[in-house]
């Protein structure tokens, strides 16, 4: 099992014959009875008999308990899948916090996956061995060590060829020569490039960030798009409670703002009964939407019995008011039960209940979900006409909207047939009851954040599951849209028995000032306690002139259609209407035919905006990927709101993104979004869990303010781990070159100058120089993502031929000295102490510490050096026990070091090879700041830069930029061209014209 406790489960072995059996010896097909006081599921199991509260946090990142049903009996044969029956399904790794049975039963579950079959399993699968991450840093790397052991390949060869004509014993060529290939390609080079990310992962722990894949870290940095779910991300987790627009006689009544004052009757008993509330520890808890819209009533739920046994049989789940007084017939109180439950579903888009109230001879159902999909289970007849129009009236401003629909059961319907009744022949032919609206506000972290993104030049987009009007309006409110960016709709339609698969595109409206103006501000404050710039009800008219003449004569599918819509498209395949300048004036009446003056907005559709945004809903990602693939990679380009997706449909997403040439981030509550969190470079969820698996980060800070952390973190890490490796580079080359001018004379260094070299200086310098921490910033230009980059290659190349200079420099300048013999050739290659060895020594030590001091750049990715207190100290120190060695040498550490009696010569030679040092070092800075990063070799860089493959997304945006597109008022065929319509004449004065 995974990570399996040593503990025993009840399994069934016949009847009511229990055993007790280790959780390892589970096995698919095996009949387990849960804990009453619940437990840590060790294996997947269906629950068949019974009901659990559930914690999933562990695997979703969401810490709201989650109701799990049982697998109800089916009249029609279906199979069984973990993902279409989740909520019937108990997963391992979550706790189950409560079991609730019928009577003396149990709660009985079959096991359906144990061990790494698991959900969980395959969770830790994906963290024990993650999906290539195809980060063209580390591909480089391994070139570039490839490239090493060439170099170590032509060290081997010039070692061979000069000891054997020393004669020296074939042995100690040997040895040398596999000395050459630890020295060329260093050991602890891998460990020196995960420094940088070891202190990031630190750093984004104590800012409540916490990172199971250490390698996506070094993602962060490289960054250009990042997604967002919008519910909980970008918005506030609580709602706040907006009023209900009841429906009578099939017209929308005036919204009520306070819901105790709603009338006794169905949308009443619907906002009571349709959620998934339950009682644990005597605290409400369920769906922070239900929670708000129950608490907005002032009703209570009563869950008779014992935590264990509140699931009886002759007691249901009630619910009734708080002032009894107030709901009380004759002689029966108003108290309804919920009999059973039809839990929510992305993919359904909705949940139900099957009620019975107190005193009634039936059951009704009860139903609640997104409006399109409860509006399409309806009876027609039921459902206003201006439904679309109010709907988008409140969507474009940025609320919540959820429609509440009914049915009553017939009176033979009983109770044992609801248990076993499957959802789809219930949910059908409902009554619609009206609108239940929310405001869902910002935080007030997600536009500075936003802004801070877009000003660093990366692209933003949401995700969600949301109406596309209410995305659109949260995306321009938030600054993912401009104010004067405009904004396409792109409407796909699959292929029908009329038409073929088309793509309507169309610009979305723009929502008028009347728009966020209460009702109530034309006579003061509201009196209802709460915001005075709450939405209004929609206007009672709309009227769309055109001041030019547009298109006329059309026919009447053609008018119906721009009807809906405020641009003009076509229903053919052989005609498109091209979009002629055309100016819309929109005016917003009251209930007494006068137009506010705030209403009215000029809307010119022909200008020419800043920037286009597209638009879509999943439905429409659908046919586009199905039918327009070639379109798929323009829309996935300039896409900024993508509504109605689905979890497939964000991981999809995602992936989309990542062909071409992406690095992308997503942020989301780790609910809907584990799919494409896993999926992203970089996913971050925002759960109160302190770590889960449902994405390479979560994180304990409940708005997108992290995302910018690890970005920042992602920044520094991996400008540390480019200069860490491009000092361990210069390392080996150091040492490199100062082997093979001592072994050309038949010295080497001693085993305690390698060990000064290796330990104390390579190894400090390696491990403090990722301690810097990450600028403040995020600015426009990204940190390199590539070790082939022309201007690292300069720079190691310069630092090469710069360190080979200086080090023959400080060898024949031992050479002219008058005390100088040169020494006698060994055989056994054991001439460590010589004047060539301990010049040599010397000089190299200060060029480990100088390119050390090169490599720690700082702004605009990395705080300044002087800022890594414990890597300044450490510089300085080496530089001082250095100059010491140098400059004032004891016996005692020469002879330790094996260094030849450097106190004896005169002070002007010291000087000299310190000057030697010091010449170094102002040289290697001036060519690293002044030559290597100047700006005039950026036209250079950026020359051969260009002669390389670009990116998919930016040839791409070349062609978006070079054509006409996207293609507003027109329709896209999969096949046929469009040709241009004229003279249509379009005057709309209905309530359906803004659609």
């Amino acid at each position: 099992m995974v990570g399996s406790l040593e503990s025993n489960i009840s399994v069934c072995r016949g009847g009511q014959e229990f055993e007790e059996i280790p959780n390892q010896d589970l096995v698919p097909g095996d009949v387990i009875a849960i804990p009453p006081h619940g437990c840590v599921m060790m294996c997947d199991a269906v629950l068949v008999a019974g009901t659990c509260i559930v914690n999933e946090s562990m695997l979703t990142g969401e810490s709201v308990p989650v109701t799990k049903t049982p697998l109800s009996h089916q009249e029609d044969e279906e199979l069984y899948s973990p993902d279409n029956h989740k909520r019937h399904t108990l997963f391992a790794g979550t706790h189950v916090v409560q079991t609730r049975y019928y009577g003396q039963a149990k709660v009985l579950a079959v096991v359906v996956r144990t061990g790494f079959n698991t959900a969980k399993g395959e969770l830790v699968r994906a963290i024990l061995y993650p999906k290539p991450l195809g980060f063209k840093f580390y591909q480089d790397a391994m070139r570039f060590i490839l490239f090493l052991a060439v170099v170590a390949s032509l060290g081997m060869i010039y070692s061979v060829i000069i000891e054997t004509r020393m004669g020296a014993y074939p042995e100690k060529i040997v040895l040398r020569v596999l000395d050459i290939i630890t020295i060329v390609v260093p050991p602890a080079l891998p460990a020196a490039m995960t420094v940088g990310t070891v202190y990031a992962q630190s750093r984004l722990k104590k800012a409540g960030i916490f990172c199971i894949s250490p390698p996506r870290i070094n993602f962060c940095g490289r960054i250009n798009t990042f997604c967002f779910d919008k519910t909980g991300t970008l918005t506030e987790d609580g709602l706040d409670m907006w009023g209900v627009v009841p429906v009578q006689n099939q017209c929308f009544q005036e919204p009520v703002r306070k819901l105790p004052e709603l009338p006794r009757g169905q949308i009443l008993v619907s906002m009571a009964t349709c959620h998934s509330l339950t009682l644990i520890d005597g605290e409400l808890m369920g769906d922070p939407l239900d929670l708000i819209m129950f608490n907005s009533l002032n009703w209570t739920l009563e869950e008779p019995g014992q935590d264990t046994t509140k699931y009886d049989t002759l007691m249901p789940t009630i619910v009734k008011p708080s002032d009894k007084d107030s709901f009380m017939s004759d002689e029966v109180p108003f108290e309804v039960g919920i009999v059973r439950q039809f839990t929510f579903s992305s993919s359904m888009q909705r949940m139900s209940v099957i009620t019975r109230t107190l005193g009634h001879n039936h059951m009704e159902i009860y139903a609640k979900g997104a409006p399109e999909k409860i509006a399409s289970l309806c009876n027609p007849d039921t459902v206003p006409e201006n439904f679309q129009a109010l709907l988008h009236s409140y969507t474009v401003q940025g609320l919540r909207v959820i429609a509440l629909a009914y049915r009553p059961l017939e009176a033979k319907v009983n109770w044992h047939q609801v248990q076993r009744i499957s959802r789809d022949k219930v949910e059908c032919d409902l009554t619609f009851l009206g609108l239940l609206v929310m405001q869902n506000q910002l935080k007030p972290e997600t536009t500075p954040v936003i802004r801070t993104l877009l000003e660093a030049k990366i692209r933003t987009v949401m995700v969600t599951g949301d109406m596309i009007q209410t995305a659109v309006s949260v995306a321009r409110n938030c600054g993912m849209i401009q104010p004067r960016d405009k904004v396409v709709i792109v409407n796909a339609h699959p292929p029908d028995k009329q038409q073929t698969a088309r793509i309507e595109w169309e610009y979305a409206e723009l929502p008028t000032d009347v728009d966020i103006i209460s009702e109530q501000e034309t006579d003061g404050e509201s009196d209802t306690g709460q915001d005075s710039r709450a939405p209004l009800l929609p206007p009672e008219s709309v009227v769309v002139n055109a001041s030019s003449p547009l298109l006329s004569r059309g026919s009447e599918s053609r008018m119906s259609a721009m009807k809906r819509r405020s641009v003009v498209t076509v229903a053919s395949e052989t005609e498109t209407v091209a979009m002629l300048p055309m100016r819309l004036k929109v005016i917003r009446r009251n209930r007494d035919g006068q137009a506010w003056k705030k209403g009215y907005r000029t809307v010119n559709i022909s200008d020419e905006g800043p920037r286009h945004h597209l638009a879509i809903t999943g439905r429409s990602f659908a046919v586009v990927t199905s039918h327009f693939p070639e379109m798929l990679e323009k829309i996935c380009t300039k896409g900024t709101v993508f509504a109605r997706m689905s979890p497939e449909q964000k991981c999809q997403l995602i992936q989309n993104l990542q062909n071409l040439d992406n690095i992308v981030g997503m942020c989301g509550d780790g609910a809907n979004d584990c799919e494409a969190l896993k999926a992203a470079h970089a996913g971050i969820s925002l759960s109160e869990a302190e770590a889960s698996v449902a994405a390479p980060f979560t994180s304990r800070i409940s708005n997108i303010e992290c995302v910018v952390t690890a970005m920042r973190e992602g920044r520094a890490a991996l400008v540390t781990s480019f200069g860490c490796f491009k000092y361990m580079a210069l390392y080996s080359f150091i040492q490199f070159v100062s082997i093979l001018i001592l072994y050309t004379f038949g010295a080497n260094l001693s085993d305690f100058e390698f060990l000064y070299i290796d330990l104390v200086i390579t190894t400090t310098v390696a491990v403090l120089m990722g301690y810097t921490g990450p600028y403040h910033k995020l600015v426009r230009k990204k940190p390199p993502g590539s070790l082939v980059k022309v201007s690292n290659l300069l720079s190691i190349i310069v630092q090469v031929l710069l360190v080979g200079v200086m080090q023959i420099s400080a060898y024949l300048y031992l050479r002219s000295q008058s005390w100088y013999e040169e020494p006698p050739p060994s055989k056994d290659l054991e001439n460590v102490k010589s004047w060539e060895s301990t010049v040599i020594f010397l000089v190299s030590s200060y060029m480990y510490i100088s390119v050390a001091f090169c490599f720690s750049k700082g702004p605009p990715f990395r705080k300044p050096i002087y800022t890594n207190y414990p890597f300044l100290i450490s510089m300085i120190l080496l530089f001082g026990f250095s100059t010491f060695l140098l400059l004032l040498p004891l016996p005692e550490i020469e002879h330790f070091l094996e260094m030849k009696e450097l106190h004896e010569k005169s002070i002007t030679f010291r000087l000299y090879l310190f000057g030697f040092a010091i010449g170094f070092a102002i040289i290697s800075c001036f060519l690293e700041y002044m030559i290597v990063d100047s700006s005039m070799l950026k036209p250079c860089y950026t020359a051969i830069k260009n002669r390389r493959p670009q990116n998919r997304y930016k040839v791409v945006e070349k062609e978006i930029k070079n054509t006409d597109w996207p293609p507003v008022g027109q329709v896209t065929f999969p096949t046929t061209n469009a040709v241009l319509v004229s003279d249509i004449h379009v005057d709309m004065n209905s309530q359906s014209a803004i659609h």
